[in-house]
């Protein structure tokens, strides 16, 4: 007979806000996650779950383990069972002290503090759980609970566990969530992962996310809104005593009625010199057919080319009348790519062309490669630009490849209203064209602005929301002082009809703890926007102190600041130092991937929806550096160590702790925010009060 070895083994992560922090240590446990699918059906506000694992055996043994699921904070468990290969075992609902005995008997056991991450929750035990050498056992545990509201919104909540505990990463990761009401839903988003919400009339909606090959680490979180008694916003608070609040409004334009979308000028401008010649040249035609076939009967349109002559469709903007839209088509797919690049002159032409009128006006430029042909001087066609563009045209920018100048067509975006995209070599020029420009097809508010009465607010980003889109949802997000109600007013301008707007009365309160994820996506984009001011307007040591401040206290890492993980220890001021020598060097970084990246990372910032996961650059070094219990840890050299540190006195008292014993266990028992930091690892530096702990 086989020999067996028995376990204590916690469930398992789900996925990735951040990468699992770095450790020393082999996992423990034998075993692979090869699948791991969550389904939630939530009717009403009762939500029942099943989590279905398939975790594979690697070692040549058979194991009996514990399986310890951790469940949602606060989560009002009615029913649950555990499913072994479709037969029922025997488990059981620990409540939260009870919960917290297992996690502690777990670290004894195994010597592994990461169980103490989920210190505060409640959790499933299974005592027995065979998986035999080199075989596959499939488990479910289904459970229902009650999800309580708050105004008119609830949270669904999936609490994962750690991912160093098994081999390799998950194979496969689904997430499915049925959302059904008898009431209207409203928005419908996750703070923490970048799902796909599909909706079925306006009471029932399909929320997905699905990746293979992950290494996860963070819980699933998903806000459900119902419109109340006012429709077209809803909002969400955060707020600690003794602090300024932080909010966010989630908003959907309403819609049109039919045939009142603003009539638009569309203004397509594209590349055509001999770098374009080949894929890019097919993918760029197509792309250009495709945002043809959009337009509308009452908009207005021309197509101009750029190469070493400036050519355009016809003279003038002319109405998208069907046969005028099919004989544009034709004539882009009789050019060819060949020539210079006078991108001066395509643009003079451009803004020439556009009107006074009360129409949106959009351009819509795609390049690959800096001007040859004309004004060549960076600044100069920005200035002509900027003199030229008297009716507000928004710019929409496509940077294709390694050679174009990306600072410039960065600032040529975002100063003329609109924003950017960089594609590397070898993306689908087609397939981001064309995504993009249904996007923006359908604007609904031309110069949309938020106006807030009754409440003081501060920090708002964006702090334009420029045209608003059909169908699209917008989120603004701010910090708030004072208390009570509040009063929100959207208005703008519907094209040549009239002003329009509406009001969202809320309240902002004085403590609120349900949406604690508000703080980091607030940070995450006003750093967005504060790299802008650094790269429209030249280095400022006031705003690097701010990124730098930022970046350490919310644990999110850019261009800049991603040497915060080699120095922990440094204060702001220090930081703040090496943020300048690296603002330099990335000025020097013009063209290529680096130079893509660090723009597409800024923007990304700026239009932060979920809490910012890295850049494939950045992945390595951001698995040293966790934001746990409010407060950013950094590892180096097998230490975490609490940033906040550095703000204490250089004499300030240190209690040296041992791992795992006496005192470690009882400050655990104590204090759930230090035995969250514990479970980081072996090696610890946490700041408590006035003094430092030193785990070791």
């Amino acid at each position: 007979m086989t020999p067996s070895t028995r376990f204590a083994v916690p469930f398992l992560a789900v996925t990735a806000l951040l990468a699992a922090p770095a450790t020393a240590k082999e996992p423990v446990y034998p075993l692979e996650i090869r699948e791991l699918a969550v389904r939630a059906q939530i009717d009403g506000n009762v939500a029942r779950t099943t989590v279905r694992v398939v975790l594979a055996n690697t070692g040549g043994r058979a194991e009996e383990l514990d399986l310890l699921f951790p469940l949602p904070p606060g989560a009002a468990i009615t029913s649950s069972r555990l499913l072994v290969e479709g037969a029922e075992v025997e488990g059981r609902l620990l409540a939260r002290p009870e919960a917290k005995e297992a996690y502690e008997e777990v670290v004894r056991r195994q010597r592994d503090p990461s169980i103490l991450k989920h210190a505060g929750s409640s959790a499933y035990r299974s005592r027995v759980f065979p998986v035999p050498a080199g075989g596959e056992r499939v488990a479910s545990l289904e459970y229902v609970m009650a999800l309580p509201f708050e105004g008119d919104s609830y949270e669904y909540r999936f609490v994962p566990w750690d991912a160093r505990l098994f081999r390799g990463n998950v194979g496969r990761l689904s997430i499915e969530v049925e959302v059904v009401s008898d009431r209207e839903l409203a928005a419908i988003y996750s703070p923490t992962h970048p799902v796909e919400v599909v909706r079925d009339g306006t009471r029932r909606a399909v929320v997905s996310y699905e990746e293979d090959g992950v290494r996860p680490d963070g819980d699933f979180r998903l806000l459900v809104t119902m419109p109340g008694k006012q429709r077209g916003m809803d909002l969400l608070t955060y707020r600690r005593p003794g602090e300024d609040g932080y909010f966010m409004m989630l908003g959907t334009p309403p819609a049109p009625e039919e045939g009142e979308l603003p009539e638009r000028n569309v203004l397509l401008v594209v590349d055509r010199s001999g770098s374009m010649r080949g894929t890019k040249w097919e993918e760029a035609r197509a792309a250009f057919e495709h945002c043809l076939t959009r337009l509308r009967r009452e908009d207005r349109f021309n197509v101009i080319f750029f190469g070493t002559e400036v050519e355009s469709y016809e003279d003038r903007l002319v109405p998208a009348e069907p046969e005028r839209v099919s004989r544009a088509v034709e004539f882009v797919r009789s050019l060819e790519a060949l020539g210079g690049t006078n991108l001066d002159g395509a643009l003079r032409t451009a803004l020439a062309q556009a009107d006074e009128s009360d129409r949106e006006t959009e351009v819509v430029l795609l390049s690959d490669g800096d001007p040859t042909i004309g004004e060549r001087d960076f600044t100069k066609i920005l200035a002509h630009v900027e003199t030229a563009n008297t009716m507000r045209a928004r710019f929409f920018v496509f940077g294709v490849g390694d050679d174009v100048h990306i600072p410039f067509l960065d600032r040529l975006a975002v100063t003329q209203h609109g924003f950017p995209m960089f594609l590397s070599r070898g993306e689908n020029l087609e397939e981001k064209v064309t995504r993009f420009y249904d996007k923006i097809a359908h604007p609904v508010i031309l110069d949309a602005r938020l106006d807030f009465e009754g409440i003081r607010v501060h920090g708002v980003y964006p702090p334009e929301l420029g045209s608003l889109y059909a169908g699209s949802e917008f989120m603004v997000l701010g910090r708030y002082s004072g208390s009570g109600t509040g009063r929100a007013a959207l208005s703008g301008t519907w094209g040549r009809w009239m002003k329009r707007g509406y009001t969202y009365t809320g309240e902002f309160p004085e403590r609120s703890d349900s949406a604690d994820f508000l703080p980091r996506l607030w940070a995450a984009r006003r750093i967005g926007y504060l790299i802008d001011e650094l790269r429209l307007h030249g280095k400022s040591q006031e705003v690097l102190d701010e990124v730098v401040r930022l970046s350490r206290d919310f644990g999110i890492l850019t261009e800049y600041t991603a040497f915060l993980v080699e120095e922990p220890d440094l204060s702001v001021e220090g930081l703040s130092r090496r943020a300048g020598e690296e603002f330099e060097r990335a000025g020097t970084e013009l063209r290529g991937e680096a130079a893509r990246r660090q723009a597409m990372s800024k923007e990304a910032l700026k239009l932060a929806r979920e809490l910012p996961s890295p850049e494939e650059t950045l992945a390595e070094r951001t698995r040293r550096i966790v934001h746990e219990a409010g407060t950013t840890f950094v590892e180096r050299d097998g230490v975490w160590t609490d940033v906040s540190i550095a703000d204490l006195p250089r004499d300030a008292e240190v209690e040296r702790v041992e791992r795992l014993g006496d005192r470690w266990f009882e400050l655990a028992r104590a204090d759930d925010r230090l035995a969250r930091a514990f479970s980081l690892g072996d090696r610890v530096r946490v700041r408590d009060g006035a003094k430092i702990l030193e785990v070791k």
